[in-house]
């Protein structure tokens, strides 16, 4: 039977014409190792590479860079927490025999923060608080510790910049004497603290720690004390406000925020009667005698209204806020709208309604100063309802990740009454194309691509992620084929291109900031454009040929203070790009039972 097919194969090549067998070889992810790969073939700026370990190696990184080092909850020091370690403090450094400067990082022991709140007797009266008979009445309060950037000179938290590292709110309880407190554990550093009081009708405390260290410390604030003054004295006329509505106050309430972060800076009073007048006690917010710059005076309806705007007005350096009227304001309007598809389909998903000026009632002109912004889901059939003051709004639609749609933005639209507005069109997502190389001329196959928002969006230059996330894109990802082309399905909006290689093959991440992908391109013909190929015939969105190194190498054993591993901690490298003020992330590691890490770079994101 063998020989039979054996002469019939034969046959059918020679019927055929059969061609020679020409092996095709699997696709392979390309490895850095060497001699196997010559180093010298890297042709990159820098330190030339060198074999080291049986792979090609430009040294170590001489940019600074931050550490983040995020302590698994389950670990016996520091559980949960995340300590911010800057390459200029830690490189060069002595270290100790336990733990040599380089191969090893020794966590800082924490920082225990307690704070208590109190009035003093004459504030405790301005404010309209009950007087203590002796010393300071204590003010239970919260307190939560925003981290800020190793850069004394930056003005924004550590989260605004790109340095990914969460708020804490610390635990209140009784301390001794039953006076609350609230205490703290934080790893060492630069904080603001805000300490935010239960009763609002005492101000909060929102001061910047320049230097949290590591230990025990412990203040009682006391308002009215020394450093601690509240900001005008007792019947100071540019921190009483006189308000009115027509229709009456009732459940209205009143306060000061910071215009940048909306966080609350003053008390809080509810308004009864058609006239009312109210303090907006502040601590620490003045700029010499005269309250500080971007302060927003907030007018806000009961907490059970709808269709209600809010007033939000700047109060300008210095000059006092005696009078503030709550416009009239025309009736609600009852608004309904749909968001579908470009062939008509329902999409579901969530729609903003962030108002840009809200009607008054006429011969009065529409104003910016009041504020109503609203979040809705969409039934199945795409549609949604709402009731709206009337006025113009921003509307952001973000269809859901499952309907593979890009949002939109930038579109507004006018509410006069009840309407049935336009249906919202989402379009297909831009469609992103590059390539992948090695410096040595290989191309990179089966490597990650990721089209990560940048922390600043040139379209919203003041937004910012934590307040607004409706205004930036969502991440997008995708992985280059054999020859090192890849496409990425995207939202329009600023990426920074991240392109990190397989694990184990000893190429490190590149970065490539603020690459602007722009709307799906449309065809003469009515559908969308091919945006690129890999057939080189790249249009429209092409992020053209990004290049990995030979890496960089960073090292060391994560160690507590008392000399023990850190496991299962995860530890990112972060870097300022050149001419940015946001950091991005350049890679990332866990550490292993012996509390050791690795990480592969590239060189400063351009």
């Amino acid at each position: 039977m063998r020989r039979v097919a054996a002469l019939v194969l034969t046959a059918a090549c020679i019927v055929a014409a059969c061609d020679p067998i020409v092996g095709t070889p699997p696709a392979a992810i390309p490895r850095n190792d060497c001699p196997g790969h010559f180093c010298e073939a890297y042709t990159q700026e820098g330190t030339k590479p060198q074999c080291s370990a049986g792979r090609c190696e430009a040294g170590k990184p001489t940019y600074p860079y931050l550490l983040v080092v995020d302590v698994p909850t389950t670990s016996f020091f520091g559980a949960g927490r995340s300590f911010l370690l800057d390459s200029r403090s830690f490189v060069g450094a002595k270290g100790t025999p336990k733990c040599p400067a380089l191969t090893c990082l020794q966590l800082p022991p924490l920082a225990i923060v307690q704070t208590s709140l109190g009035v003093d007797k004459s504030s405790a009266a301005a404010l309209g608080l009950g007087v203590p008979s002796a010393g300071a009445a204590p003010a239970a309060a919260g307190t939560t510790f925003v981290l800020l950037p190793p850069d004394a000179t930056e003005k924004r938290t550590a989260q605004d910049i790109g340095i990914p590292v969460v708020d804490f709110n610390s635990d209140l309880a009784a301390a001794a004497g039953g006076v609350p407190e609230s205490s703290a554990e934080i790893a060492p550093g630069r904080y603001q603290r805000i300490v935010m009081p239960q009763d609002p009708g005492v101000p909060p405390i929102v001061s910047s720690l320049e230097h949290v260290a590591s230990g025990v410390s412990h203040e009682d604030i006391v308002i009215g004390s020394t450093g601690y003054p509240l900001d005008e004295p007792p019947g100071g006329r540019t921190r009483l406000a006189h308000l009115s509505r027509m229709g009456g106050l009732d459940g209205f309430r009143v306060w000061l925020e910071d215009a940048v972060t909306e966080t609350r800076v003053s008390t809080v009073h509810t308004l009864v009667g058609e006239n009312a007048s109210a303090r907006t006690d502040t601590v620490n917010q003045n700029d010499g005698s005269v309250l500080r710059a971007n302060v927003n005076i907030v007018v806000a309806p009961p907490l059970d209204s709808v269709g209600i705007p809010a007033l939000k007005n700047g109060i300008l350096q210095g000059v006092g806020f005696n009078d503030v009227v709550f416009p009239a304001l025309p009736p609600p309007a009852r608004v309904r709208g749909m968001v579908v598809s470009p062939s008509g389909a329902a999409v579901s998903g969530t729609v903003i309604l962030d108002s840009q000026e809200i009607a008054l009632v006429p011969p009065d002109r529409p104003v910016s100063y009041m504020r109503y912004r609203t979040t809705l889901q969409t039934d199945p059939r795409g549609a949604f309802a709402t009731v709206l003051p009337p006025g113009s709004y921003a509307v952001t639609v973000i269809p859901s990740v499952t309907t593979a749609l890009a949002p939109l933005r930038a579109t507004t639209v006018t509410v006069a009454s009840d309407v049935v507005l336009a249906p919202f069109v989402v379009t297909e997502l831009s469609r992103v194309s590059g390539r992948a190389l090695l410096s040595d001329g290989r191309p990179l196959a089966f490597a990650e691509v990721v089209a990560q928002p940048s922390v600043v969006q040139p379209d919203h230059p003041d937004a910012l992620a934590r307040l607004r996330p409706w205004l930036f894109p969502r991440e997008a990802r995708a992985f280059t084929d054999a020859d090192g082309y890849f496409i990425i399905r995207a939202e329009e909006g600023t990426f920074d291109f991240v392109v990190t290689p397989q694990p184990g093959t000893g190429f490190g991440r590149i970065v490539s900031p603020s690459r602007k992908v722009s709307p799906p391109q449309t065809s003469s013909a009515g559908g969308t454009a091919d945006a690129g190929s890999p057939d080189g015939g790249a249009t429209g969105n092409d992020v053209g040929t990004l290049v990995v190194p030979a890496p960089l190498k960073v090292a060391f054993a994560i160690l507590d203070p008392s000399n023990n591993p850190v496991p299962q901690a995860v530890v990112r490298a972060l870097t300022l790009p050149t001419g940015h003020r946001e950091y991005v992330e350049i890679g990332s590691a866990l550490t292993n039972a012996q509390g050791q890490f690795e990480i592969l770079l590239g060189p400063v994101p351009r």
